[in-house]
């Protein structure tokens, strides 16, 4: 493999979005495409919103057939809150549940009943329905809250929520910097970003890494097989890959109905060492 090929950013990302386009999330370049308002590309009001809240209303409706706008309303106020005392890893447990369990709402129904109801923002169940979820990835969104605007280089957003960050490095960089300089600084200025994050993905374009908003850089492994019996491109952990893996885990972890089971079925968080540690 010809790494010479990898040496700019635009080269791994545009092609990465193109391979999730393949799997079937829709994909939207936000650079200088973006405008705003309700009926703008994206439906966000402002560069300081870090959730699609168009989509997540959207989702919210469709998933919650008959239930009234003002518990929709309710359900959106509950999922978007963020509570300033808490940590980045306790509002992500919190939020993880309201994917997992439910939003809890009081709903008052047209004829005068009321019930205690939880509502749904994502369709686990059916994962891969168009009709039920959808799955968006943006490319250079710009974003504020912090010192200074960001523009993260890919944004996975399922149902209008964050679940999905990607930061990619040019080939002559160690990808370690693509932790330490580029995604550390990103979770200490915009940790809202990350309050719905499932997945943080590292690659060059030829080494490709995952981890959870709690891993250490030595924790970020790679997505190595597609088959079981496929040949491993990296037998030791330190070793050079013999070809880009960065295809191999878009394809094993980013397919959507795969993306949704690793939420659902293989995320948890550890308490054996005191504050939680989110496993994936």
């Amino acid at each position: 493999m010809n790494r010479r090929r990898y040496t700019e950013a635009q080269s791994v990302q545009k092609p990465a979005a193109e391979l999730l386009a393949g799997l079937g999330w829709r994909s939207v370049v936000a650079y200088n495409e973006e405008d705003f308002g309700p009926h703008s590309l994206l439906g966000r009001d402002s560069k300081a919103e870090w959730v699609l809240k168009r989509h997540v209303r959207a989702a919210l409706v469709r998933l919650n057939p008959g239930v009234p706008a003002v518990a929709i309303e309710q359900a959106m106020d509950a999922l978007l809150a963020l509570d300033v005392a808490k940590t980045l890893v306790q509002t992500n447990e919190d939020k993880y549940k309201l994917l997992r369990e439910g939003i809890p709402v009081q709903v008052r129904w047209p004829d005068g009943r009321e019930s205690s109801e939880k509502l749904t923002v994502i369709d686990f169940d059916r994962p891969d329905d168009p009709a039920r979820n959808e799955f968006i990835c943006v490319q250079e969104l710009w974003l504020e809250g912090g010192p200074a605007p960001v523009r993260p280089d890919l944004l996975g957003f399922v149902n209008g929520l964050p679940l999905l960050f990607v930061e990619f490095k040019r080939q002559d960089k160690d990808l370690k910097v693509a932790f330490d300089d580029n995604y550390s600084r990103y979770v200490y200025d915009l940790p809202g970003l990350f309050a719905f994050n499932a997945m943080v993905v590292l690659s060059d374009g030829f080494d490709a890494r995952f981890g959870t908003i709690t891993s250490p850089w030595e924790h970020f492994y790679r997505w190595k097989r597609l088959n079981e019996g496929d040949v491993d491109p990296a037998p030791r952990d330190d070793a050079e890959p013999v070809h880009a893996l960065l295809p191999i885990l878009l394809r094993g972890m980013c397919l959507p109905a795969t993306l949704l089971d690793l939420v659902e079925s293989f995320t948890l968080f550890d308490r054996s060492e005191g504050e939680p540690l989110k496993i994936m």
